[in-house]
């Protein structure tokens, strides 16, 4: 299945609970086609809780990941944030910073504490990616960003899953300019867009090409 995945995406989004004690999906992971961006998530959703930032780290340096997603509780920003700056802390202490790339979740129990968690990571230069979770708010949050024109134009941005193409329309919309935007989903969606294949089966959901080239 992965190898399937693989044709039909141009980035590999990796769950840390799939990787720990499997040694073929490491290796299928740590020995990617060269120039294959690998993202690790952290496995809250799945889990209900998040993995360690050491955790995150051993396993990253174990697959030789390119951005990890830090601890988070999606609607706990305190949390989210102390966790980065832990996470942070981390990396320099393990001689990785500036070399791991670091994609926080933007966190907030509403739509001003989304607002405001993006804000913040905005100013942040140790922030390599913005992952912009499912659920209410998201669109709102992005549509407020965008008319303040606050959207950070300079780095990519990940959403983390999506319910349906309008809201999936709605959020890339707002999104126009940023260097890359990326998708993952654990629901078959290939079938509603078409000639833009997504993985089936939840691991890791990229489009195969730019977003931009897709006319939406």
């Amino acid at each position: 299945m992965l190898d399937l995945v693989r044709e039909l995406t141009h980035v590999d989004f990796a769950l840390p609970q799939d990787i720990e004690g499997n040694a073929e999906c490491k290796k299928f992971y740590r020995e990617r086609p060269p120039g294959r961006t690998l993202i690790l998530d952290n496995g809250a959703f799945e889990l209900h809780y998040p993995y360690s930032c050491k955790k995150l780290i051993e396993i990253a340096i174990s697959v030789r990941a390119d951005y990890v997603v830090p601890p988070d509780m999606v609607r706990d920003r305190r949390f989210t944030e102390d966790a980065l700056v832990q996470f942070l802390k981390l990396l320099d202490a393990f001689g990785l910073s500036g070399k791991l790339k670091v994609a926080p979740v933007v966190a907030g129990e509403n739509l001003k504490d989304l607002v405001e968690c993006y804000k913040a990571y905005h100013l942040w230069p140790e922030i390599d990616l913005f992952c912009m979770p499912i659920g209410a708010g998201r669109s709102e949050a992005l549509t407020r960003l965008a008319e303040g024109d606050c959207i950070d134009k300079k780095r990519p941005h990940h959403l983390l899953g999506f319910k349906s193409r309008g809201e999936f329309k709605a959020c890339y919309s707002m999104l126009k300019g940023v260097p890359f935007v990326g998708v993952d989903t654990r629901k078959p969606v290939s079938a509603a867009f078409g000639d833009m294949h997504l993985d089936d089966r939840g691991r890791g959901a990229y489009l195969k090409a730019p977003l931009g080239a897709t006319g939406l």
